[in-house]
C-alpha cells in the first residue's frame, strides 16, 4: 500500500519527549514500512522522522504541501492523525479514501461531531480504544446524529513494548508515582489529598503546560509540605523517566475523578502500557480506557472512590504482578498494533475499488 500519513504538528516526530500522538506515528509508519508498505508522513518541520518518507511542514503550508504530494506520491489511503480542519475540507473533495483516527477525550461539545456528521462516504473514523468509540459515539447520539457503527472502528494503540522490557533493572520501590501532565481534568489534587491520610509516599512527576492550569498547580504544591509527598517537574528524557517509573510500587491514574471534569475519560492512557511494560501495576479510576486496560489483581486494581487507595496498597503488598503486567503489556506491543491497522487499510481501500 501507498500511505500518507498526517501526523500532529504539535511536536516533531518523533518527539523529543512529551508527544504520544507523534511518537505512535512514528513506531506505527516504521512497522508499516517493514511490512513492505510505503509511508509518506507530512509531519512538524523539527521532525527527524524514520524509516519512512517525511515532508516536514508547518501549519501555514500543510494544505499546499498536501495537495502536492497527493499528486506526486498519488496514496491509495490517507490517515489522519489530527483535527487540521482545512486538510479535512480539502480531502471531502477528492476520491481517495481518508483514515480520521481519534486519540484524546470526545466530549459531547467536540467539533468533531460536526465533521463527523458532514462527511463524505469515503471518510472513515477510528478510535485507538474501545471506551473512546463508545464517546464518540455517545457524542452522535446526543447529537441525535444517526451513523453507521462501521464507520467507527477500534484501531488499538501501542509501542515497542520491548524497549521498556529491556530496561528493566532492580531498583527499590519506594514510592507510589502520578506520572503525567498537570491539569485539574487528571484530578492529582485528589491523589495527594488522599495521600496525605497514608503512610506511603507519593511522587508526582509532569509539567503544567497549560497557564490556566497555573491555579490547579499550586493547589497542588500545598500537598507537598507533607513529608511523603514531593513533585519533580517535567522528565528530561525517556530514560529519565523510565527510572522514575522502575523506583515506583504503582502508578496512580485518576482521569474524570474530578466533579469538575467527571465528563473527561482516559482515552488511552499510554503511560499504564508503559509502566506494565516494566513490570509496575496501575491503581486507576474506573472511568475511560482504564475500566478496561486494567484487570484487577492481575495488573493492577480500579476504583470508584479514591479513599479505596489505601486498601489496595495493601494488596498490592501481598502479590507480586510483575510478570502478569509485562504480559499483558506484550498485547499492545506496536508490531500487532500495525498488522490491525494495516487491516483495516486494506479492506477500506478494497471496499472503495468495489
Amino acid at each position: 500500500m501507498r500511505i500518507l500519513s498526517i501526523s500532529s504538528l504539535l511536536n516533531p516526530t518523533p518527539p523529543n519527549g512529551y508527544g504520544g500522538t507523534e511518537r505512535f506515528v512514528h513506531q506505527l509508519c516504521n512497522n508499516l514500512v517493514d511490512s513492505g508498505h510505503v509511508l509518506h508522513v507530512l509531519c512538524n518541520e523539527g521532525s527527524s522522522g524514520g524509516k519512512y518518507n517525511i515532508t516536514r511542514t508547518s501549519s501555514n503550508t500543510l494544505l499546499d504541501k498536501t495537495k502536492g504530494l497527493i499528486k506526486e506520491f498519488n496514496p491509495e489511503i490517507i490517515h489522519i492523525n489530527s483535527k487540521q480542519k482545512e486538510i479535512l475540507k480539502y480531502l471531502q473533495d477528492i476520491n481517495t479514501p481518508v483514515v480520521v483516527t481519534f486519540y484524546n477525550n470526545f466530549r459531547e461539545n467536540s467539533s468533531w461531531v460536526g465533521i463527523i456528521e458532514n462527511a463524505p462516504k469515503h471518510f472513515h473514523f477510528t478510535a485507538i480504544s474501545n471506551s473512546l468509540r463508545e464517546r464518540v459515539i455517545e457524542a452522535l447520539e446526543y447529537h441525535k446524529i444517526s451513523i453507521d457503527p462501521t464507520k467507527i472502528l477500534v484501531s488499538g494503540y501501542g509501542m515497542d513494548v520491548s524497549f521498556y522490557t529491556n530496561s528493566i533493572h532492580e531498583t527499590p520501590k519506594d514510592y507510589h508515582i502520578y506520572l503525567g501532565v498537570i491539569a485539574q481534568y487528571k484530578s492529582v489534587v485528589d491523589i495527594a489529598k488522599e495521600f496525605t491520610k497514608l503512610n506511603e509516599n507519593l511522587l508526582i512527576v509532569g509539567p503544567c503546560n497549560n497557564e490556566d492550569e497555573r491555579k490547579y498547580f499550586d493547589e497542588i504544591m500545598k500537598y507537598t509540605k507533607w513529608k511523603n509527598i514531593e513533585y519533580h517537574g517535567e522528565t528530561k528524557n525517556e530514560q529519565e523517566k523510565i527510572n522514575f517509573l522502575l523506583g515506583a510500587k504503582s502508578l496512580i491514574l485518576n482521569t474524570g475523578y474530578d466533579p469538575k471534569e467527571s465528563d473527561c475519560h482516559e482515552a488511552f492512557g499510554l503511560v499504564m502500557l508503559e509502566a506494565n511494560s516494566l513490570g509496575i501495576p496501575v491503581l486507576g479510576y474506573t472511568q475511560g480506557n482504564i475500566k478496561d486496560y486494567i484487570k484487577d489483581g492481575f495488573n493492577g486494581y480500579k476504583y470508584r472512590k479514591i479513599s479505596e487507595l489505601g486498601s489496595l496498597i495493601k494488596k498490592l503488598k501481598t502479590s507480586d504482578m510483575k510478570n502478569n503486567c509485562i504480559e499483558h503489556a506484550k498485547n499492545y506491543d506496536i508490531k500487532a498494533i500495525a498488522q490491525g491497522y494495516s487491516k483495516i487499510f486494506e479492506k477500506i481501500i478494497s471496499g472503495s475499488k468495489s
